[in-house]
């Protein structure tokens, strides 16, 4: 197993652009269960993977009077428009207010907290689940507004997630230093 591990990372790495210079996004989003009508808050990190994808792991948990559950997972983005520019190899620089648009796949743990037999046979307390959306993200070098709609197919639940994620290390301003590979001066 662990052989088949190592060659699968290989390839990885050999089809991934290097990406040092971008920096991680942590986020903090409202998600609601438009299927059971629950609320809910969720943390992500957001993972720069090469120009045009991301991943993203997250938890969140949502509280309902007949269902409470929790998900932890890892989304992968794909960029269709990204606000940013290339400034180098490597490197990007992000237009501000400029809109981003991505697709999403997830794959999702999800524990019913407070579960009950259902007439579902299907429904247990613990299920794997995947999501596929749509996302659209505004704004600047450091705070963006986030906001996607996904879609459960084994449920057919469909849910919405708006916030914000913030990119504490990013460079922004005139003022700020300029990124660079020690390499290349």
């Amino acid at each position: 197993m662990a052989k088949y591990f190592l060659i699968l990372m290989l390839i990885q790495g050999a089809l991934l652009d290097a990406v040092s210079q971008d920096v991680l996004g942590i986020g903090i989003v409202g998600v609601y269960n438009s299927a059971v009508k629950t609320p809910g808050l969720g943390f992500r990190i957001q993972i720069p993977v090469n120009k045009s994808f991301t991943a993203s792991p997250s938890v969140n948990y949502n509280q309902g009077s007949v269902i409470t559950e929790m998900n932890a997972g890892l989304q992968v983005q794909y960029f269709l428009i990204k606000n940013q520019t290339q400034k180098g190899y490597g490197r990007f620089e992000n237009k501000r207010l400029n809109p981003s648009l991505y697709v999403l796949a997830a794959v999702n743990y999800n524990k019913w907290l407070n579960y009950y037999p259902s007439l579902s046979l299907r429904a247990k307390s613990s299920n794997i689940l995947p999501t596929a959306g749509l996302g659209f993200s505004m704004g600047g070098n450091r705070l963006r507004l986030i906001t996607e709609a996904k879609l459960n197919p084994v449920w057919g639940e469909s849910m919405l997630e708006i916030g914000f994620m913030t990119y504490l290390f990013n460079t922004g301003g005139k003022s700020a230093k300029q990124l660079k590979c020690p390499s290349f001066k």
